[in-house]
């Protein structure tokens, strides 16, 4: 379900499609020599540095590369998906006594009390998610009032690698400039400040390839969400 009050103008959606990441991530390292991109893995790093002993939730885990990362120094580490092969892999991998894995799916969340934690991480899955506005929601309904950080990222698609006028990553459904990006966001939360994986502050006309985003202070978590 897509927000038409923020469709861009000329620009072609892809569908959403469901993505193998243990297939992906071993055909990475065969042919990259890593496991998981290079810019996610410095925002990963760079994060766990500023979360020790913090409760913390990855969303959208994938294989839980991540996860592990943010992992060794919190307190307790919880990493969502929405596909079982991704968290059986993660379980496999990564699980331990302060690190944990389900599967989630952020549009389609269960209707049941939320746990409540100090930070959540969403590293560049938004871009994969048709109802993104739903997804959203879900993460706010994770927020302790007055302590939680949403850390969430996607592509730039204004950087050069990639295409103004359609999503270059077949797994994409849309991809956003930094200030697309932040019109969403800042309808769903009171502060928003964007950085690039260097965690330096950027602009609304940053040509930066990833954007991240620090949200605090969620606005209005719908009804369905909430219960």
């Amino acid at each position: 379900m897509t927000d038409s009050s923020i469709t861009i103008k000329d620009y072609k959606e892809n569908p959403q499609k469901e993505i193998d990441m243990v297939q992906r991530l071993y055909h990475r390292f065969e042919t990259e020599g890593v496991v998981i991109p290079i810019e996610q893995r410095a925002i990963y790093e760079k994060l766990a540095s500023m979360m020790t002993g913090q409760i913390i939730l990855d969303a959208g885990c994938g294989t839980g590369v991540g996860t592990q990362i943010l992992g060794r120094e919190a307190r307790f580490m919880w990493g969502i998906d929405s596909n079982p092969t991704n968290i059986e892999y993660a379980k496999q991998m990564f699980a331990s006594r302060t690190i944990k894995f389900d599967v989630l799916d952020l549009t389609n969340p269960p209707n049941r009390e939320r746990s409540k934690f100090h930070s959540i991480v969403c590293i560049d899955v938004i871009e994969h998610i048709d109802d993104y506005q739903k997804a959203l929601d879900t993460l706010k309904s994770f927020f302790r009032p007055g302590i939680t950080k949403l850390w969430i990222s996607t592509p730039n698609r204004e950087h050069e690698k990639l295409q103004k006028d359609t999503p270059k990553n077949e797994f994409h459904v849309r991809e956003w400039s930094v200030s697309e990006f932040y019109d969403i966001l800042i309808k769903n939360f009171k502060y928003i400040t964007l950085y690039d994986t260097d965690l330096n502050t950027i602009d609304l006309d940053s040509k930066t390839f990833i954007v991240l985003a620090k949200c605090e202070e969620p606005i209005a978590v719908t009804e369905e969400v909430k219960k």
